[in-house]
């Protein structure tokens, strides 16, 4: 291969990596993890502070009661982690495609997610045995085992929601002397309802016809086989590949 053809083709990759990543979604979901950088570092510094550093200043009794500082850190990151990125990707894609009320996509993703949850879950007891209790959220399922689920929950409910919000026909105009935010909120009531409502239909045909929910269906199907490539040699060399080009497109955009 001549050294024109070489400059050709890394062009036209780059030209491609370029328009690969300004794809909105793709967009959204890099902006939604700039965002929640703070608390995954924050986790990472828990992390190292609890197994480092108090490990060589503290006793045995006292490192156990510094230990609740380091899950009260973890609680309030990584273990809500799925949730909060979920209602972040609503934000952050509503807002790179031009939407006025971001917010209302925050509030949507969140109960997407929610309702996408398994309503019942076995759990073990004193005893050893399994006992199935309801109306709890686990941090099994708002964490980092939900955070799949919460990508793809909350570009769906968000892409759902702007779509039908654009539908003349589902809007409701109270009209009147009343703040523009309440008129707004009711405008968009029924498109908001119905994208939650889809997702109930969505969780309630894989419990009753599969006997499962979408977290566990994506931890089964989707996420343990990605785990598995990025933890190959194969897979690392392909994302430190992916990454190299990607930075290398953004440098030349600018």
């Amino acid at each position: 291969m001549t050294e024109t053809n070489k400059r050709s083709f890394m062009d036209k990759f780059t030209e491609a990596a370029m328009k690969f990543g300004a794809q909105v979604h793709l967009r959204s979901l890099r902006d939604a993890f700039a965002i929640m950088m703070p608390l995954f570092i924050l986790a990472g510094l828990a992390v190292l502070i609890n197994s480092v550093v108090f490990p060589k200043i503290l006793s045995e009794s006292a490192l156990q009661t510094a230990g609740y500082w380091a899950n009260s850190i973890a609680n309030a990151t990584l273990n809500v982690s799925g949730l909060i990125l979920c209602g972040i990707i609503g934000y952050t894609l509503s807002k790179n495609k031009g939407y006025k009320s971001p917010y209302t996509c925050v509030m949507i993703a969140i109960a997407a997610l929610i309702v996408m949850m398994p309503q019942t879950l076995k759990i073990a007891a004193t005893d050893g045995t399994e006992v199935e209790v309801g109306g709890i959220l686990t941090y099994g399922n708002l964490g980092t085992s939900s955070m799949f689920a919460g990508i793809i929950v909350g570009l769906l409910s968000t892409e759902i929601y702007l779509r039908l919000s654009k539908i003349d026909k589902l809007r409701v105009n109270i009209g009147g002397d009343v703040p523009p935010q309440v008129n707004a909120s009711f405008n968009n009531m029924i498109p908001a309802m119905l994208s939650v409502i889809i997702f109930s239909i969505v969780s309630f045909i894989l419990y009753s016809v599969f006997n499962t929910d979408l977290i566990t269906l994506i931890t089964t199907m989707i996420q343990e086989p990605l785990r598995k490539v990025n933890t190959s040699l194969v897979g690392t060399v392909l994302i430190y590949s992916l990454e190299t080009y990607y930075s290398h497109s953004e440098y030349i955009k600018q």
